[in-house]
């Protein structure tokens, strides 16, 4: 099963832009080329603070949004 299947079209949809995120992440290990900067650094880790601030996982179980799908 598709993890957007479990998500709400809209959480989807946002939760798709995080690719870009895990492309800068995966630039940084596996190109020896791309430089890490704070300007990049900044980008990463308020994209996953996005990610978090959607998912809501401190509702526990009256989250309406499935984590698993978020994962």
């Amino acid at each position: 099963m598709n993890g957007t299947a479990l998500l709400p079209s809209g959480i989807a949809g946002v939760l798709g832009g995080s690719i870009a995120i895990f492309t800068a992440i995966f630039s940084l290990l596996l190109l020896r080329t791309e430089k890490v900067n704070r300007l990049m650094v900044v980008g990463v880790v308020l994209g996953f603070a996005g990610i978090v601030l959607i998912a809501r996982p401190w509702e526990g179980a009256d989250n309406p949004i499935d984590l698993t799908g978020v994962f």
